[in-house]
């Protein structure tokens, strides 16, 4: 049986991608939504942003981001012992980061979806429109160069030697004017992932970050990551 853990995005809400989890349901896969670390119930007391998972504290993002990717892999633990056997991932901005590391580190994982793309944490958090503010409070204490070696243990990039694992597929989703994930970190790390052999498909839209959630953006990339995951999780 097919299932997948779907990861969303930053700051996400608890009925976020609902309408995504009710999609893969209707064309038979099983989906387990998780709610990252500080998020929804898991939030810290007193805050109404997951500023935990990304923000200026070093040590505390890079704990959170790990405890992440522990939640998900528990989760696929979960999923077989439920019965189910052929099992992807999705993710979506810094799920997709999460869902990637996973997928590298997993091997019960068959294929990966991934909306949004990018290299190293510390280049979107310096770089990316969304996360200004987080990189305002870092900037006069931190270089980037030390703060990608800090936190490169929750970042694609590192690796990406190891491709996407063997016999593995993964579909990637990127706006071509994304201003939180860089368009050239995006080219950075699919032409890294090809220059290692991974079992790799793209698809490049006329959109943003956020735009790709909306029509007609969110109806062609849906689309395309059903079609996908459908087929890869196939008997």
């Amino acid at each position: 049986m097919p299932a997948v853990v779907l990861l969303p995005n930053w700051n996400a809400k608890w009925h976020g991608q609902r309408g995504l989890c009710e999609w893969l349901q209707r064309i038979g896969i099983t989906v387990l939504r998780l709610s990252l670390p500080y998020h929804d119930r898991r939030m810290a007391k007193g805050h109404e942003r997951a500023d935990q998972l990304v923000g200026p504290n070093i040590g505390l993002t890079l704990q959170a981001n790990r405890q992440a990717v522990q939640d998900t892999r528990r989760c696929l633990r979960w999923l077989e012992q439920q019965g189910f056997t052929r099992l992807g991932i999705l993710g979506t901005s810094i799920g997709s980061s999460v869902g990637y590391i996973t997928m590298v580190h997993d091997e019960a994982l068959r294929a990966g979806g991934f909306f949004h793309v990018s290299t190293y944490f510390a280049d979107v958090v310096s770089q990316g429109m969304t996360t200004t503010h987080v990189w305002e409070s870092l900037r006069h204490h931190v270089a980037v160069d030390e703060l990608r070696d800090y936190w490169a243990p929750v970042s694609p990039m590192p690796y990406v030697q190891r491709g996407l694992g063997a016999n593995k597929n993964a579909f990637m989703v990127y706006g071509k004017y994304d201003p939180t994930f860089l368009p050239e970190l995006t080219a950075q790390m699919l032409a890294a992932l090809r220059q290692h052999h991974a079992n790799l498909r793209t698809l490049e839209l006329h959109c943003g970050h956020y735009s790709l959630e909306l029509p007609p953006f969110s109806h062609i990339a849906g689309y395309r990551m059903l079609t996908f995951l459908r087929s890869a999780l196939a008997q």
